[in-house]
């Protein structure tokens, strides 16, 4: 169970790109942010997490993502040490895989529009709302600054993986098989359940939502194998315990 709640919670809300940004990774309406901001201003703080290049990661910044996600998903499940063990593994491989992927967007000379990164803090200050936007900021030490900072890594992230990945497509025999896949799928559900279950939604109706998610598990895919190769060129060192 923890595996689906881990792809869920940990690659999904834009986390794959939003994932890698280890400072607004998980926005949520009304909240908001779920791993660590207060990393923003102390990542040099506290024992050393891991190395990357010759670039620490501290504890502390290890410890608040990795408190803040097992809050989340005790929402969810038990959490048990095999559980606990795992998130932790899964915590530091994401800092690890941010750090190298904004290293190479700098080696790069990647660059993130000014304009690009005010239009998505007042958006998402409009989105949440000025008073809880501010008090979320005050509550996690957090200056707008360091939160726009934020945004603009993540920009970093989101071109580097355009510019290194190729665009994805999905051809119709990959629709039908998906479509099947889930007809399958949800007969095992209704067998399991004793809820009433609505009918399967047909092909066409089902067709575009398909299209995204299978779009979205190859750019994952692809973005994967870039890090992958990121890692196999790249000096870490991890030090903290899983």
């Amino acid at each position: 169970m923890y595996d689906k709640v881990k792809q869920n919670d940990i690659r999904s809300k834009e986390m794959f790109l939003v994932t890698w940004n280890r400072k607004l990774s998980s926005f949520l309406i009304g909240a908001f942010l779920v791993l660590a901001l207060a990393a923003c201003g102390n990542e040099s703080e506290g024992d050393v997490a891991a190395v990357v290049n010759g670039t620490e990661i501290s504890m502390d910044e290890f410890n608040q993502n990795y408190e803040s996600q097992k809050e989340r998903l005790s929402q969810s499940i038990d959490m048990t040490d095999e559980l606990e063990t795992t998130l932790k593994k899964d915590i530091i491989d994401l800092l690890i895989n941010t750090e190298l992927v904004l290293q190479k967007a700098e080696e790069e000379n990647i660059k993130a529009p000014e304009e690009k990164v005010n239009e998505q803090f007042n958006g998402l200050k409009e989105q949440i709302g000025e008073d809880k936007f501010t008090k979320a900021l005050e509550e996690n030490n957090v200056t707008e600054e360091e939160a726009k900072e934020g945004i603009r890594e993540n920009l970093l992230i989101e071109q580097y993986f355009k510019e290194n990945t190729e665009s994805a497509k999905v051809t119709e025999k990959e629709l039908q098989d998906a479509y099947e896949q889930m007809k399958k799928d949800y007969e095992e559900t209704r067998k399991q359940t004793e809820e009433e279950m609505p009918e399967v939604p047909k092909f066409e109706d089902a067709k575009q939502n398909l299209e995204q998610q299978l779009l979205r598990e190859k750019e994952m895919e692809q973005q994967q194998n870039v890090v992958n190769k990121l890692r196999e060129e790249s000096e870490i060192d991890i030090k903290v315990e899983a």
